[in-house]
């Protein structure tokens, strides 16, 4: 099958198009980014949703803990009820987190789906080029032919096999041209959709973008307010201002 390195280091089969031939260096280098970046995306997104988890298990055993010491050590279960819903709250805030980020990165899984597609196209591409060369050089061939043999077989009288050869010699060079306007169509189809969604992720990459700085922000300023209240509570002063 025809790869992303392989659509990068230009493996066109035959591509004289110029401008479909950048498009698949152009493809070949953004497609195999994505196809890095965003399973990185969601693994890192799975240690929000997981690190949540951890905090909201560690409250639970902290609010046992807490029970267990509390006529031995009231301060000490004092610590440890605040530090156990302080992990409670900031956990499911993470846990929040990671749900947002989910929404965020939507438009960047999307187009990692898309990759195969767009593969498959480009591939469309490569086969319908392959066929016309092919074809073509058959047709030539059949040209070829037909004016080695004309002059010997009007010579000779042979009309009915050079009527043979003539026929083969116009078939060939219509089933070539079908194919060479199919390719033309394929690629006219290409190059249409590749810059369609380049627009469409301009917009939704964007779009996306905000979401996941929004949420991050959001999420960092409500959880340092969390540990700060927690701070206070426990040490019983105030944090200084930055």
């Amino acid at each position: 099958g025809l790869t992303e390195a392989g659509l990068a280091a230009g493996d066109s089969c035959g591509e004289e198009d110029a401008m479909l031939l950048q498009l698949t260096a152009f493809e070949g280098m953004r497609m195999g980014s994505v196809n890095q970046a965003v399973p990185k995306l969601e693994g890192g997104i799975t240690l929000f949703r997981e690190r949540g988890e951890r905090e909201l298990s560690c409250a639970m055993e902290l609010g046992k803990l807490g029970r267990d010491v509390s006529n031995d050590d009231p301060d000490l279960t004092r610590i440890l009820e605040a530090l156990g819903s302080t992990l409670l709250r900031s956990g499911r805030r993470t846990k929040r987190l990671g749900m947002e980020l989910d929404a965020g990165i939507g438009s960047y899984v999307m187009e990692y789906k898309r990759i195969t597609n767009e593969r498959a196209a480009f591939a469309d591409r490569r086969v319908a080029l392959q066929r016309k060369n092919g074809l073509r050089q058959r047709a030539d061939a059949k040209s070829a032919k037909l004016v080695m043999e004309q002059n010997r077989l009007q010579a000779q009288g042979k009309i009915y096999e050079l009527e043979r050869l003539e026929l083969e010699a116009s078939q060939g060079d219509e089933v070539a041209s079908v194919a060479s306007k199919e390719a033309e169509d394929v690629g006219r189809v290409l190059t249409s959709e590749v810059n369609r969604l380049l627009v469409v992720r301009h917009e939704e990459w964007l779009s996306g973008m905000k979401v996941l700085a929004s949420s991050f922000k959001e999420a960092a300023g409500e959880r340092r307010a969390i540990w700060e209240a927690a701070r206070v509570q426990i040490v019983g002063s105030a944090v200084p201002n930055a």
